[in-house]
């Protein structure tokens, strides 16, 4: 070996059972055929194995390494566990109600239960489970390469995978509903709302109009304009929402007084409904006079009501005024 190119500093090799000896040149040349052929080898191996495992993956046999999470290889097969395929139908069904991946690895824990090393469940396990389309009945094979030591691991083409049925763990709906979640979610690079932990998150109101939440270490609701901050105690509004809800189940006067003031905003309504079809009609016998005094000799046009299309459209357009400052009135 020659080391930044001065003489002094080489080191030789010299083999007792080969006589290889790289201090003279016959063994230099001898060491570099040796070492190419090692190269070439390596290379081979690497080319065979590369070419072996489609063959392989295509006849259903195991490639190596362990089965899939759920699955275990049976007469050269994946056959489900049932022990672990009740857990990664619960991942989907979890999955639906909460979409969080952080969150279902926390109540999978909590309800004790852990992966095949007995690792607790992580984020990324979930994901990776719940997107794999094994629980399906498709197991894919040759599939991703390595990026080399230490790296992570890449996709391959899709005309490169092989794919083999296998007996499914949920159903294709299922799993069909928990993916598209995920792809949406992936599309819109938004996270899932937040559930609100308290009854009246967003539905209170201030007296100044703003709306009221619960802050982060806070027993209250916080009304959100910076100028109020009014705060009312959440056991409190809970507590008087309880007592109104409670009167007015068990008294038959608040429910009778409800159903009154029903009937009455629906009267009030069919009398607006009313008031507007008779304006409707005078205005559409206005409208029939205005043109037979115009153009008496279009007569027949205007009993066919075609030539009285621009009249009748700004009576349209009187009656939307006449129904919205109706209603504002009403309101």
């Amino acid at each position: 070996m020659d080391l930044l190119g001065d003489r002094e500093l080489r080191e030789e090799t010299q083999s007792l059972g080969e006589s290889i000896d790289t201090s003279t040149a016959a063994g230099r040349f001898f060491y570099t055929i040796v070492a190419g052929m090692a190269a070439w080898e390596r290379e081979e191996i690497a080319s065979r194995v590369a070419t072996l495992v489609p063959i392989r993956a295509k006849l259903g046999k195991p490639l190596g390494g362990a089965a899939p999470f759920v699955y275990r290889w049976q007469d050269r097969k994946l056959v489900p566990n049932p022990e672990e395929a009740a857990v990664r139908r619960l991942m989907y069904e979890l999955y639906i109600d909460h979409r969080r991946f952080k969150t279902l690895a926390r109540i999978l824990t909590e309800r004790g239960y852990r992966t095949r090393k007995g690792d607790r469940f992580t984020g990324t396990t979930v994901e990776r489970l719940i997107r794999d389309p094994i629980a399906k009945g498709e197991h894919r094979a040759n599939y991703t390469r390595s990026r080399g030591d230490g790296k992570s691991w890449s996709l391959k083409p899709a005309s490169e995978w092989v794919v083999t049925p296998v007996e499914p763990i949920v159903s294709e709906e299922l799993w069909n509903a928990a993916n598209t979640i995920i792809a949406e979610r992936r599309r819109s690079r938004a996270p899932a709302p937040k559930r609100a932990v308290q009854v009246f998150g967003g539905l209170v109101f201030c007296h100044c109009g703003a709306k009221m939440y619960v802050q982060v270490r806070s027993p209250k609701y916080v009304c959100t304009k910076p100028s109020c901050h009014t705060k009312v105690p959440q056991v409190d509004l809970e507590r008087v929402f309880q007592e109104q809800l409670r009167r007015f189940a068990f008294s038959p006067e608040k429910v009778a007084a409800s159903l009154a003031e029903a009937d009455q905003t629906i009267r009030a309504k069919v009398e607006l409904l009313e008031s507007l079809r008779r304006e409707d009609a005078r205005l559409a016998e206005e409208a029939e006079k205005v043109y037979r005094s115009t153009w008496p000799e279009r007569s027949p046009l205007a009993a066919s009501g075609r030539g009285t299309r621009p009249l009748r459209s700004a009576a349209s357009s009187s009656k939307r005024r006449s129904l919205g400052s109706k209603a504002r009135s009403t309101s």
